[in-house]
């Protein structure tokens, strides 16, 4: 059998799966990155749609102010975010995944050809997983300690090698 490559960008297109292109679920993602989606999945960001407390705060998610932030389509610093229409209780791709690139965003350069990879520096900043609305309720600076704290620890982890 003979395998003939026109360009370096054509090889790697045999070797992407077409449905990570199109926002996967956190479980597809976890087909590849298991320990990372461990971590997420009893984390804050997974829970923000079905926890108790966010279900009471947004009686029942009828406060259109809230959904959006805790099912976000696709995050970005100082825009409020859109409303995702399907998976609301699935934050990782929100997160990670831009329609612009098509591709997940992170904070390292990496190869990975079962889908493209963007390094994005931001993910290097307690930024990305801050927005205006909770940035204004925070307690004298504590709860928004407290979500650096933890978006360090579920955005900035050592890569898994």
């Amino acid at each position: 059998m003979y395998l003939f490559l026109t360009s370096c960008e054509k090889g790697l297109e045999l070797f992407q799966e077409k449905d990570l292109l199109e926002r996967p679920t956190s479980k597809r993602c976890a087909e590849c990155h298991e320990n990372i989606y461990n971590q997420f999945k009893e984390s804050r960001h997974a829970m923000s749609w079905i926890s108790p407390e966010f279900k009471r705060g947004s009686e029942s998610c009828s406060k259109e102010k809230c959904l959006s932030c805790h099912a976000p389509y696709e995050i970005t610093i100082n825009e409020k975010p859109k409303l995702r229409d399907v998976h609301r209780e699935n934050g990782v791709v929100a997160c990670h995944f831009r329609d612009s690139t098509k591709s997940m965003h992170g904070p390292y350069d990496v190869f990975s050809p079962p889908h493209p990879s963007t390094q994005d520096l931001t993910y290097t900043k307690a930024e990305i997983c801050v927005q205006d609305a909770i940035k204004k309720r925070t307690n004298n600076g504590k709860w928004l300690a407290r979500i650096k704290t933890v978006s360090n620890v579920i955005c900035l982890r050592k890569k898994e090698t």
